[in-house]
């Protein structure tokens, strides 16, 4: 039947009734040899026929009364027919060789087609003999075996006693086979080899699957791919590779272990480098669940082996280990801790309270301050996976202790002085913030069945502000905590008067850029308290005077980073978010405003600059600060004035009118307008409202035609 013919043939009565299913919806494509062109789009069909064989019809979807192409399918020809991915059958008319393709919309349908095509293409007399079992795994039967699970697969039946045949000693025999034909270099053979293989995989039999990647035979597989038919010239070399592989144990202490982690290995291999492009998506997400099950039975061991774990920390505490040996090992830890993150919520939390029974948190501390970048790296890479409130509750038992909580000032004062600026990234965003937030944001398993969990616990924040240990004498004490946060500050070089007070300890601010690097970082961990621990972090900035030294870096503004004056911007505005009196005084007494001003007034339209500077005021006005408002309309009235192409300056005015003819009627009725300050509770909800605030603000159309940009109101949630 030529090409023509088969396009053109007319259908004989009412197409069958499963043709017009919409899931076998598809596009024809005929091949002209250099590429592939479409004919027409329909529904297919497969009609069998008693004796064997059939048509393969594709029904126009605009007129069903067309045919597209009328198939006739002959038994004993499944080799003329391929299904590739979830959704392609390509097939030969096998007079004329011309080489179509099917192109499906779904891969039910495609499936659903392709199983009755094989159905209708088999030798009936040889599918009832695989049905029951494999020839013998001899390399005159090679062709055969390769044959009969091609059909098998095809049709969709008779797998299991194929299936149990396998795992009977067939799959051990086919791996002598092929060690045989290897050392006699029958490419064929070998070629035919990797056929069977990949078809036993594409079974996507679990039994299978757990037989072939057991540790004592993954590596047997492995080899059976090195013969890739589809790259006939080339040998893929991959026990070669796996031979110049060495599996370090740095412990040598094996338990059992060392096998297990070698099988995960080989597993990740096959699946990434073997067979990623051979196999279909099922497969290989089999294959993955399969990885993932062998990686979460390794954790289950190590959790029931006190003595492996043992090891490993009394190891790395031991001042007598190596640098190389220590940094082998806290990579170890961190590989264990990171493949965590695969179990279930329960598991993983009894995993980690585990490890910090058998003294995890200790080794950090240790860690930490080494001098190896990746130990250090390491080290804080298990800290960011590790749940927040472990840490925590370490600390405040450690804080009874005549050491005084030397985890945390470990974990602060490596952030303050990180030289890696990646890495310091990390300590601030995943380590240092996460422990100050009254609310942690950081995701915790925790939060899986208790949304409170992260909270702040307030035996925590005294942790974080007063001398520790508290049983000792005031002389003996450690300064608090929070000290370190403020050593940016203190000893930046365009703060500090005298470069002589620094300690050597704070020697690294001296240098201008390392500072503002360190400064911009730290400043939103000190507004985080501001915002969080407000009543404390405001006491102590006013008593050592922080908001102007901190302020006044913005009259050096060539010699900052825009995102360090961004930070002193944020820092301003959770002052203003914190709606302390006591700090507004303060903010008036010292002029602080006055520097935002000048830069606003030296700001160009429509920046970033510009936009965070009108969001202080933006804030004032919406929050109605009212002595912050009375000063700013006292003192900076041109400067209002002056930014008209914003709403903010008229409705700063506008707000400061409505207050004083609010006082002068409580005046004259002898009320009081002043509203008293707001106490706010330790878990303050200002955090949140500034950023939905920024969010919004932000978020404003950049076009200079819209001049109305920044007057965009802000609704406290």
């Amino acid at each position: 039947m030529s090409a023509e013919e088969e396009r053109e043939g007319a259908a004989a009565g009412a197409p069958p009734a499963e043709v017009g299913a919409s899931n076998r919806r598809c596009k024809l494509y005929q091949s002209t040899g250099f590429e592939w062109i479409a004919v027409g789009v329909g529904h297919a069909s497969v009609e069998l026929k008693e004796e064997g064989g059939g048509k393969l019809l594709l029904i126009d979807e605009a007129d069903a009364r067309n045919l597209w192409i009328t198939h006739a399918i002959e038994p004993g020809t499944a080799q003329n027919y391929q299904h590739q991915q979830d959704t392609l059958i390509l097939f030969t008319n096998r007079h004329t060789q011309e080489e179509y393709g099917l192109s499906f919309e779904e891969p039910t349908g495609c499936m659903a087609v392709w199983e009755a095509l094989m159905s209708a293409a088999a030798d009936g007399e040889m599918m009832d003999a695989i049905d029951i079992f494999l020839p013998n795994p001899t390399e005159e039967n090679l062709e055969e075996i390769a044959n009969s699970l091609k059909y098998l697969l095809g049709l969709g039946r008779g797998k299991e006693p194929v299936i149990q045949q396998l795992l009977d000693g067939y799959i051990l025999q086919l791996f002598t086979l092929y060690e045989e034909v290897e050392k006699q270099e029958k490419i064929a053979s070998l070629h035919l080899i990797w056929r069977i293989f990949r078809d036993i995989f594409l079974f996507n039999s679990a039994e299978v699957l757990k037989f072939v990647l057991a540790n004592e035979n993954i590596a047997r597989v492995i080899a059976c791919f090195e013969y890739n038919p589809n790259r006939p010239g080339k040998r893929m070399n991959h026990r070669a590779f796996l031979a110049s592989v060495r599996f370090r144990n740095p412990l040598n202490f094996d338990h059992g272990l060392t096998d297990r982690i070698r099988q995960l290995y080989l597993i990740q291999y096959l699946k990434e480098s073997v067979v990623a492009s051979v196999l279909e998506e099922p497969v290989q997400e089999s294959i993955n669940l399969y990885h993932l099950y062998c990686r979460n039975d390794l954790l289950k061991a190590l959790a029931c082996d006190d003595g492996y774990i043992a090891a490993l920390f009394n190891t790395l505490q031991d001042p007598d280990a190596s640098d190389d040996q220590r940094e082998a090992l806290i990579l170890l830890t961190q590989d264990i801790v990171v493949s965590t993150k695969t179990l279930p919520v329960q598991h993983k939390v009894e995993f980690f309270e585990f490890l910090v029974k058998r003294g995890l948190l200790n080794v950090l501390t240790a860690c930490i301050p080494h001098s190896n970048p990746r130990v250090r790296g390491a080290s804080a890479d298990i800290l960011w996976n590790l749940d927040i409130n472990l840490i925590r509750t370490f600390s405040l038992s450690e804080s009874e202790k005549s050491a005084g909580c030397p985890l945390l000032r470990v974990i602060f004062t490596q952030f303050i002085n990180e030289d890696i600026e990646g890495l310091q990234h990390q300590w601030q965003e995943g380590i240092v913030r996460p422990l100050v937030e009254v609310h942690s944001q950081k995701y915790s398993y925790a939060t899986a069945t208790d949304p409170s969990a992260l909270d702040m616990p307030p035996e925590f924040m005294s942790v974080l502000y007063e001398r520790l240990p508290p049983n000792l004498p005031n002389t003996l004490q450690a300064p608090p905590l929070i000290d370190l946060f403020f050593h940016p500050v203190i000893y930046h070089p365009l703060i500090i008067e005298n470069a002589a007070m620094v300690p050597p300890t704070a020697k690294q601010f001296l240098d201008l850029r390392r500072a503002n690097t360190v400064l911009y970082l730290t400043l939103p961990i000190i507004s985080c308290c501001v915002l969080g621990h407000t009543v404390r972090m405001n006491t102590y900035l006013l008593a050592k005077n922080v908001p102007q030294k901190i302020i006044s870096l913005l009259s050096h503004r060539s010699k900052l980073p825009i995102q360090l004056i961004l930070s002193i911007i944020w820092f301003i505005k959770a002052l203003v978010a914190s709606l302390d009196e006591c700090m507004f005084k303060h903010i008036i007494k010292h002029n602080l405003l006055d520097p935002l001003f000048k830069l606003l007034k030296k700001s160009k339209r429509y920046t970033l600059l510009n936009s965070s500077l009108l969001s202080v005021l933006e804030f004032i006005w919406r929050e109605n600060c009212r002595t912050l408002l009375q000063h700013i309309v006292s003192n900076y009235r041109e400067d209002l004035d002056d930014i008209g192409y914003v709403g903010t300056g008229a409705s700063l005015l506008k707000r400061h009118v409505t207050n004083t003819a609010q006082a002068t009627i409580a005046n004259s009725t002898g009320e009081s307008t002043l509203p008293s300050k707001r106490p706010l509770p330790m878990s303050s909800p200002f955090s949140a409202k500034l950023d939905d605030f920024d969010d919004g603000y932000f978020d404003e159309d950049d076009d200079d035609s819209d001049i109305s940009h920044g007057s965009k109101r802000w609704k406290p949630g």
